[in-house]
């Protein structure tokens, strides 16, 4: 559900791991579609005003974001099981924090060379570190 109050939860989470692992995101691009959780004042304020960050909507829906919806895709099938098992909200945010996890730190990703994302994004950094 169209809910602006989860979605700023959700972005402070964006922004905690960021702060971890020393990505600045001051001047990012958020692109998302133009659901009224994104339209709205409160997130709009948020991001452009208060965190500084620039925002891109959606023209034709999810055509015009293909890898979000191929992770949304590849995170909801291959956790559906164990998300359907989960007890209470309590067990499914485990669930999900678990898979996170999985996904980010162990999962090979064939579109950035079959390593994990942040293994890729200390692998990326090293590089531009080293002027490679």
């Amino acid at each position: 559900s169209a809910d602006t109050t989860l979605a700023l939860r959700a972005w402070e989470r964006v922004k905690d791991t960021f702060r971890r692992l020393h990505i600045p995101y001051a001047g990012m691009i958020v692109h998302h579609d133009r659901d009224s959780v994104f339209t709205g004042y409160r997130w709009t304020a948020q991001l452009l005003l208060e965190d500084g960050l620039q925002m891109s909507y959606a023209l034709r829906g999810a055509k015009d974001n293909p890898e979000m919806e191929s992770f949304n895709g590849h995170f909801k099938g291959e956790g559906h099981s164990l998300f359907l098992e989960a007890r209470s909200m309590t067990d499914l945010k485990a669930v999900v924090a678990q898979r996170m996890d999985y996904y980010n730190t162990e999962r090979r990703h064939s579109s950035i060379d079959y390593v994990p994302p942040l293994t890729y994004i200390k692998l990326a950094r090293r590089e531009l570190e080293n002027g490679t």
